[in-house]
């Protein structure tokens, strides 16, 4: 521990000579930046790997692991990469880079020694109303896909997410559930493809302490059993707090599996029951 301490000084004061500069962007620096749907607050500048640094332009690595030499020499793996010219950053203080570097055994598995270089944190200003954090794609009643497959008329998914969060039997359904929840989109290239500012978040419950205040609620299905769902609000997040302590389970062919069966056909697909 001792001789990768002294490593890792060495390397953070050969970092702080190479780049003593803390006026200009420079590599290694945090920059927070939106590219319209994400906000990375953590996104660092690598290494000049578009070849344009001389006119200004620097890459900036959204989300990356950085790899730094006994010289001070970057290598960032990870992703996206992109591309922004340094007169659109706005100083924003200090902030702490993780980096790491080989250490006294030199290189091999698990030989890697992490640690965080003190460094300038910039912003590239960004309309954060703007964010595109969830889409809702309206297909209509009665859709089929390529090969006749039936699908949901609407469909509201997290941009970050490939799977869709809550789907709908019909647009009265989807207009029904957005206004009692309190989900507000606009509208970009089509009226069938609506986008919105704001996430969808699920949460469980498993105590009865843990359930919210308030009278705002809805039914959800949660492992193919439909639930309480209590809604609440975090910032740009609307947070669907699931019931999920334990029930007993139905007996099959029983009247309280036919009343479960039909509570599913109902609320599946239509959380408000309209």
């Amino acid at each position: 521990m001792e001789q990768n301490w002294k490593i890792v000084q060495e390397v953070a004061e050969t970092y702080r000579k190479r780049f003593p500069d803390n006026d200009v962007p420079k590599i290694g620096d945090i920059v927070e930046f939106s590219d319209g749907f994400h906000v990375y607050r953590h996104a660092k500048i690598v290494e000049d790997l578009y070849y344009k640094s001389e006119y200004g332009v620097l890459c900036i690595c959204e989300n990356g692991s950085s790899h730094i030499t006994k010289n001070a020499g970057f290598s960032t793996s990870g992703g996206a990469f992109v591309r922004r010219h340094k007169s659109k950053l706005k100083r924003n203080g200090f902030d702490s880079n993780t980096v790491w570097t080989w250490g006294c055994h030199g290189i091999g598995a698990g030989q890697g020694v992490y640690f965080p270089l003190k460094v300038n944190r910039w912003v590239i200003p960004y309309d954060d109303s703007s964010v595109v954090r969830s889409t809702v794609r309206i297909n209509g009643c009665g859709a089929k896909s390529a090969d006749g497959t039936k699908i949901p008329a609407v469909v509201v998914g997290n941009t970050s997410e490939w799977f869709g969060f809550q789907t709908f039997e019909s647009i009265k359904a989807y207009k029904a559930w957005a206004e009692h929840v309190g989900y507000r989109t606009f509208q970009q290239n089509s009226c069938f493809h609506l986008e919105s500012n704001q996430r969808l978040v699920r949460k469980y419950i498993v105590r009865d302490e843990d359930i919210p205040e308030g009278d705002k609620t809805i039914k959800m299905v949660s492992n193919g059993r439909v639930r309480d769902c209590w809604i609440t609000a975090d910032g740009n997040d609307i947070v669907f707090n699931i019931d999920n302590r334990i029930i007993t389970e139905s007996k099959l062919g029983t009247k309280n599996d036919e009343e479960e069966r039909l509570m599913f056909l109902k609320y599946s697909g239509n959380p408000l029951g309209v």
